[in-house]
Order: structure tokens, then C-alpha cells, then sequence
């Protein structure tokens, strides 16, 4: 029986999902204009590797990158209990980066995403989606 306890248990740590999909929905502001959008952006996350993406929407994009893409790699993830955050480089030209950060709160699910160089804030509630399973 003592056997079959610790093989159960040392199973179901295998078989814990390191990947974290997550689908967050929210509102895009424009600092300047003070206009706001509805958005959806998607982030893939190796909990294990602190590695990851982010699917951007268009209106996030400079308009000098959109032909690269909407996939941008997190260079930075630091993982915690409470929040989990990251960056990327949106755009580089010479010698200047232009850093986006992401902060997600794992108690909330509440995404925020800043840029320093651009006016552009997204924040949203995420909810996980479940990428091995076939919806169709």
C-alpha cells in the first residue's frame, strides 16, 4: 500500500502541465488621444523554462514592424506565487530597444503591458485556454 502511495504521488508530479496558455481580453489606451479599445492578447508561457511568447494585436504593433509578425519572445520571465512578469523588444532601431513589460497578476488573472517609448497601455483579464484540445 506505502508503495502505491508514493508511486501515485510521484505520478501526479509528472504529470503536472508546465505550460500555461492564457487568452486575456481587455481595453487598449491611447495616453495621448485618451481613446480607448477592446483587444485580445494572447500569451504562451513554459512555467518550467521561464521562457514564453505574446500574440500581439495590430493596434500594439508599430507600424515599421507589422510586416515581422505578431509573435514577439520574452527575453526577461520572472515567475513568483503572487504575479508572474516578463519582457520583450518590440522594436530596435540602432541602438535603441524599445522594451515592452507584462505583469500578471496570478491571484486576479489582470494583464497590464507598458512600453516606454510608446503611448500605448493594454490592461485585461486573462483565462486560461486549453491548446491540446480541439474546440472543431
Amino acid at each position: 500500500m506505502f508503495k502505491y502511495l508514493i508511486f501515485l504521488a510521484l505520478f501526479s508530479l509528472n504529470s503536472f502541465s508546465e505550460e500555461l496558455n492564457l487568452l486575456c481580453k481587455g481595453t487598449i489606451g491611447w495616453v495621448i488621444e485618451q481613446d480607448f479599445g477592446e483587444i485580445t492578447v494572447t500569451l504562451n508561457l513554459d512555467l518550467k523554462n521561464n521562457t514564453g511568447d505574446i500574440l500581439l494585436p495590430p493596434q500594439l504593433i508599430p507600424f515599421q514592424v507589422r510586416n515581422k509578425g505578431n509573435r514577439f519572445d520574452f527575453e526577461n520571465v520572472n515567475i513568483s506565487d503572487e504575479e508572474i512578469t516578463a519582457s520583450f523588444v518590440l522594436t530596435k532601431t540602432g541602438l535603441i530597444k524599445s522594451i515592452s513589460n507584462i505583469r500578471l497578476s496570478r491571484v486576479t488573472g489582470r494583464l497590464d503591458y507598458t512600453n516606454k517609448y510608446r503611448q500605448k497601455g493594454f490592461s485585461g483579464d486573462c483565462s486560461k485556454i486549453e491548446t491540446k484540445k480541439k474546440k472543431f
